[in-house]
């Protein structure tokens, strides 16, 4: 089992009254790098706000897609480039954040079907095409 390196700032985490699920992480600007390891943060079912903002983080765990419960995700200013074709699984995703990161692809089809989306920050990448107006 991956742990990471920052157990120790529990004040970044915020659990039900009996501890047993973890609603809430914000681990921004806590100098993590590299890609998050598999079979990490897509086992937290119950989460429903990530913020991974400021760090190094290069490629998301492949059970990543499976928080299905996600409203607010910020992987803000990181060095993110992976696909985001699964992005549609996040479907009481509130408010998504990806700006200033190294995405190159193709905006995907799958955030159209984002119904609950409010809040998209794309700006600082290298987008691969145009952003549609209509």
């Amino acid at each position: 089992m991956y742990v990471f390196p920052v157990v120790g700032y529990l004040q970044r985490v915020s659990c039900d009254g009996n501890k047993e699920h973890i609603f809430e992480l914000n681990f921004s600007g806590m100098g993590l790098s590299g890609p998050i390891p598999d079979t990490t943060i897509g086992k937290l079912s119950k989460l429903q706000s990530l913020d991974l903002s400021f760090n190094k983080i290069t490629a998301l765990p492949s059970d990543f897609w499976s928080l299905s419960s996600l409203k607010i995700l910020n992987l803000s200013s990181n060095k993110i480039s992976d696909s985001l074709n699964n992005i549609g699984n996040f479907g009481s995703l509130e408010t998504f954040d990806l700006s200033s990161n190294d995405y190159a692809d193709n905006i995907p089809e799958a955030i159209s079907s984002l119904v609950n989306l409010r809040v998209l920050k794309l700006d600082h990448n290298m987008f691969a095409q145009n952003i549609p107006i209509d």
